[in-house]
């Protein structure tokens, strides 16, 4: 059987675990990972921060300078290291997803794990049921006690999360309601932290500055002194290593990216259940990479 080829639109920089869904996409052999964009604010730089990882891992993936800009014109978030240890003499291979796409023969996979302002942009412009087979996203949050109503990648860009959820394609939501269930262990967290080669030094520099950045965060936030595998979770999903879903009809507010439930919605595969163990075979590839 054909592998199926992925494409990786990530804001990677800020917050570790699109790294560490960058690595599992390059390691699993599941299927191919054709290419990486990038989106929201410094886009430039996550395009060095992606080709840095992946020179580190030896690994040649063109990488593709998404929009800085959200459609919605919100203010961008930034941690403040996003800079660091990064080769910033690097290039992106492309400068526009549409010139990339079409040089691709066969439709794709997305798998989105930033803003959906790259993703509805190809919307707006009839091109993402043309190149798109299935598109995974990372985001959202479906109301559960002790979490916020809204969950960055959809309230940093609501307009885009609305317009992608008006499209026909397949779509299968990981939200953060299930990620945020697996925070990794300080046990996992100190193996990362002590691998002795390129790729291995540059996640633990990062790791370290992640984990600054979470403890500035209120301590009553769930967030709070934690880090999580949101997008390698979404990666793995994405590649056929589990998917327990169930169809929910769901529209997203344009004006918070909130999402609810509605008779009037799309139809939406929304990942239900992961267990321990599945998480655990995530670990063990991405480490294993390192």
């Amino acid at each position: 059987m054909d592998k199926k080829i992925i494409l990786f639109d990530t804001d990677i920089g800020t917050d570790i675990d699109d790294a560490l869904a960058l690595i599992f996409l390059t390691a699993q052999t599941k299927n191919r990972l054709i290419g990486v964009s990038t989106v929201y604010g410094p886009v430039l730089i996550r395009v060095q921060i992606a080709k840095t990882i992946l020179e580190s891992l030896n690994k040649k993936i063109p990488v593709v300078q998404g929009s800085d800009r959200t459609l919605s014109n919100r203010k961008i978030w930034l941690s403040g290291h996003e800079k660091e240890m990064v080769n910033l003499n690097l290039q992106p291979d492309f400068r526009s997803l549409e010139i990339f796409l079409n040089r691709i023969k066969q439709k794709i996979i997305i798998v989105a794990t930033g803003p959906l302002t790259n993703i509805a942009i190809l919307q707006t412009k009839g091109l993402l049921e043309k190149h798109c087979q299935h598109l995974f996203i990372m985001g959202g949050v479906l109301t559960q006690p002790g979490l916020p109503k809204f969950e960055h990648n959809f309230s940093a860009d609501p307009l885009a999360a609305h317009a992608v959820f008006q499209s026909n394609l397949p779509i299968t939501l990981i939200p953060l309601n299930l990620t945020i269930k697996f925070p990794l262990s300080k046990t996992r967290l100190n193996k990362l932290l002590n691998l002795p080669n390129p790729a291995g030094k540059l996640i633990a520099a990062w790791l370290i500055s992640w984990v600054k950045t979470t403890k500035a965060f209120s301590s009553t936030s769930p967030f709070f002194n934690r880090v999580f595998l949101h997008d390698p979770i979404a990666s793995a999903i994405a590649c056929g290593f589990f998917n327990q879903t169930q169809q929910i009809k769901l529209k997203v507010s344009p004006l918070t990216g909130e999402i609810k439930k509605s008779s009037r919605g799309k139809l939406i595969n929304v990942v239900t259940n992961i267990k321990q163990k599945q998480i655990n075979s995530i670990f063990q590839i991405i480490k294993n990479a390192l």
